[in-house]
């Protein structure tokens, strides 16, 4: 992870939830869009262990909707469980409405071993982390793990990223009532997001503006802690 992020690396990521429809209808939307969009990488499934502090602050800033917050994760792809060796730590920064992300590799691991506070400090006991990001690591402990399918696409331009998020699982890993291969599962929410530079949000609201659906605030995260603890505020 670098502390100093040249400011190209700033990108504005706003999401749209289409509502009472399929994934289908919405990649045929995509795919017909003026923009050109076209998918550019397999589909696949992404996981994402979710770390806040004890009191969950991270999930109590976004909730609130604080302009300067962070979220902490470390995401991989493929099997949800079992050795996972390709794991990145991801550090989410949210300065008003642009966001970037410090990331460096996890060694191999389980989700099972990295589940509880102990498990998750020797993993991250060797990495060469910032002093500050290390610190911000050390305080935070498994909060969620959620996991979901992903396509990919790229408008003709090359200005603006389209993903689509479908088939939503949560698990809470510290809950042993509730192992990992039973989820509370969201099949009905569908989450499409765009991803542009800043220099780009001209292009990127055209293309919104041709969507027959709009921009809505959705945090994976936040929706997950809420379903996973309803009574928590």
């Amino acid at each position: 992870m670098h502390k100093n992020v040249p400011e190209p690396n700033w990108r504005y990521e706003r999401k749209m939830l289409p509502v009472g429809v399929d994934s289908a209808w919405v990649e045929h939307h995509v795919r017909l869009h003026p923009a050109g969009f076209r998918e550019v990488y397999p589909p696949r499934e992404v996981n994402n262990l979710y770390l806040d502090t004890l009191d969950r602050t991270d999930f109590r800033q976004h909730e609130q909707g604080v302009s300067q917050r962070s979220k902490t994760r470390i995401r991989w792809y493929g099997s949800l469980d079992g050795p996972i060796d390709r794991a990145t730590l991801e550090l989410k920064i949210k300065r008003g409405g642009v966001g970037r992300k410090e990331s460096g590799p996890v060694p191999e691991f389980s989700l099972s071993h990295a589940s509880d506070a102990q498990g998750l400090r020797a993993l991250i006991s060797g990495l060469p982390l910032p002093a500050a990001t290390r610190a911000a690591v050390e305080l935070r402990r498994p909060s969620l793990v959620n996991r979901y399918a992903r396509r990919y696409y790229l408008s003709a331009d090359g200005l603006v990223r389209l993903t689509l998020d479908t088939n939503l699982q949560y698990f809470d890993p510290s809950q042993a009532t509730r192992p990992l291969n039973h989820p509370i599962r969201d099949a009905k929410t569908l989450v499409v997001e765009l991803k542009y530079a800043p220099a780009h949000a001209v292009e990127a609201a055209s293309i919104v503006s041709r969507f027959p659906f709009r921009i809505a605030r959705c945090s994976k995260y936040v929706e997950g802690v809420r379903r996973l603890h309803p009574g928590l505020r």
